[in-house]
């Protein structure tokens, strides 16, 4: 048993950063599912765990093909892995936005700004960055609680400014 977690230290670290990112995506997916948004759990941690082994595997790509890259067979680009998730990404956020033309308002800019940040965390988990990704979780939560209602109480004083001012 010993030897085959020696041999496959890679691949448990790889599940560790999983584990971690799915983390994160559910911290962040427990406020849009109590906001009742589209978004909620079980899509932010698969986006945020999905971004998380797409970079994983790349990093072991890099490391299995380096010696390929020096004979010009092979191109290394960790930045492609990044934009390809991105890319992917922006095509599932932009599935969340809707205008709704009677009401002339967009909604759903925001679950589709957190599917993108939950990327993003993933990335930097996948990446081994533990600390940035951890601390911009925590980030990205303050930012849909407290900002949310730092938006309602500037929303409501403009509403009663309008109001105040038809009057």
């Amino acid at each position: 048993m010993e030897e085959f977690i020696k041999q496959n230290i890679l691949q448990f670290e790889m599940l560790l950063k999983l584990v971690i990112a799915l983390a994160q995506g559910f911290a962040i997916g427990v406020n849009r599912e109590l906001a009742g948004k589209q978004a909620g759990i079980r899509t932010q941690m698969l986006v945020s765990g999905a971004a998380c082994l797409i970079i994983s595997m790349g990093n072991v790509m890099i490391l299995n093909y380096t010696a390929l890259a020096k004979y010009d067979i092979i191109r290394i680009d960790p930045i492609h892995m990044v934009s390809s998730v991105i890319t992917g990404v922006a095509f599932i956020g932009a599935g969340t936005i809707v205008y709704r033309e009677k009401e002339n308002f967009v909604e759903g800019l925001t679950t589709a700004a957190t599917l993108l940040f939950s990327a993003v965390i993933g990335i930097g988990t996948g990446f081994g960055q533990y600390v940035v990704s951890i601390g911009a979780t925590i980030l990205a939560i303050f930012v849909l609680i407290f900002m949310h209602k730092l938006d309602k109480y500037i929303n409501l004083k403009k509403n009663t400014s309008n109001a105040n001012s038809k009057n």
